[in-house]
């Protein structure tokens, strides 16, 4: 299995937001304890700083983008969607998900298609945080009214 590094110099490089790079920092016993080349695993970013900061890290590893990355990305990324808890989500939901991992496993998916995929995910995801929202309101609302009365 091949394990992706960057460093704490390609991270300075790429632009790493201030609050991500001083968390692992802190975390590896810092920057000049650690070396700013020396090569620190993907995996160790999304253990001390979490899941997003791993993932938008993978822009800066050192190997090869299209040979060894974009593979692993693409199957580690439909690893994850499929093991998240699908038996308990609702059925338009796992049928999107299911289409994700698709997606990502088959080889000639081209980067517009994933694109496409991604927007109509995060549609559905606003969608059903807009309804999340609106039902926790009109709870507390029902809630507070009960209290007055």
């Amino acid at each position: 299995m091949t394990t992706l590094h960057t460093t704490f110099n390609l991270l300075h490089v790429h632009g790493a937001c201030e609050s991500g790079y001083r968390k692992l920092a802190k975390a590896l016993g810092g920057v000049t304890r650690q070396g700013k080349n020396t090569p620190i695993p993907i995996w160790r970013i999304a253990e001390t700083n979490d899941l997003y900061d791993a993932l938008w890290c993978l822009q800066t590893i050192q190997e090869d983008y299209e040979a060894q990355v974009k593979p692993f990305i693409r199957q580690y990324m439909a690893d994850i969607l499929g093991h998240l808890c699908l038996s308990t989500l609702p059925k338009n939901t796992q049928a999107l998900l299911q289409e994700g991992i698709n997606i990502l496993r088959n080889p000639a998916t081209t980067n517009e298609e994933i694109s496409a995929y991604a927007d109509k995910a995060w549609d559905a995801a606003r969608a059903a945080w807009a309804a999340a929202r609106a039902a926790a309101r009109a709870a507390a609302w029902a809630a507070g009214d009960a209290e007055r009365v």
